[in-house]
């Protein structure tokens, strides 16, 4: 399996896929306040869930340059890497928050940062199955 996160410094969304069934389902979105409460639940989930892989969305201004979030978006991968050891792919996550919200309405009952997870962990996986 491989798990989807939407970082933010408040909170995080999650999704994961599963390859059996080759769908990507949204998890709830984890309210924390640091990266290190974060990173000790993702811990847990990663040996809960055995999963394999991690993919961070990467925020890049629409311009393509980097941002504030950019750089926490980094600094929050290499503390993560530290703490697993699976590898954590990065992937551009422009415009996953307006995907989600064109895709799902407000009556659903996922969140927008979970279903932000799911574009970027389904871009992701779009690219690999095209590698």
């Amino acid at each position: 399996m491989i798990l989807g996160i939407d970082y933010g410094e408040k909170k995080t969304g999650l999704a994961v896929w599963y390859p059996e069934n080759d769908i990507v389902l949204p998890r709830k979105t984890i309210h924390h306040t640091s990266d290190k409460q974060l990173i000790s639940f993702l811990k847990k989930t990663v040996e809960e869930d055995d999963i394999q892989e991690i993919v961070l969305g990467k925020p890049i201004g629409l311009s393509g340059n980097e941002t504030d979030q950019t750089r926490k978006t980094l600094e929050f991968k290499k503390e993560l890497e530290k703490s697993i050891s699976i590898p954590v792919h990065l992937t551009d996550e422009r415009l996953s928050t307006k995907q989600a919200q064109v895709f799902f309405d407000e009556k659903q009952t996922a969140d927008e940062d979970s279903l932000a997870a799911c574009v970027i962990l389904e871009t992701y996986i779009d690219k690999k199955s095209h590698q």
